[in-house]
């Protein structure tokens, strides 16, 4: 394709292509594609989280769920998870990362009573307090 001749003319790093090409179909809202994208190598050569970062610019925290589901970097799932709103993941993933900093974080934006608890109830099973 052009884009691809360009990118090679210009002497582009294939992350750089990666981000361009990420950025662009979020811009685009073309999310089956940036879907399709995320799994053309087993993992992108930018990792996962400018896909979650950028369906979170373009207010898609639906789409951004489904890709924070696939870091491995369990502190950073957390704080992802609680930027998209998704409580009980975020707290999960803190607890995972055994990050009592993060923990308490999530738990002080929660303002549901019920996700209060549920978080309450993860840290109590955890024995991280």
């Amino acid at each position: 394709s052009k884009g691809l001749r360009l990118a090679k003319d210009l002497s582009m790093s294939e992350k750089l292509l990666w981000s361009l090409k990420v950025e662009g179909l979020a811009e685009g809202h073309d999310w089956k594609e940036l879907e399709k994208l995320s799994k053309e190598k087993k993992m992108p050569p930018i990792g996962i989280e400018p896909f979650v970062e950028a369906c979170i610019t373009h207010g898609r925290m639906d789409e951004a769920a489904v890709y924070a589901d696939r870091l491995t970097d369990m502190t950073r799932k957390a704080e992802l998870c609680l930027k998209i709103g998704l409580f009980k993941k975020a707290a999960e993933a803190a607890i995972a990362a055994r990050d009592l900093e993060i923990l308490a974080s999530i738990r002080q934006k929660c303002t549901n009573p019920a996700d209060m608890a549920m978080i309450d109830n993860l840290i109590a099973q955890s024995g991280l307090n």
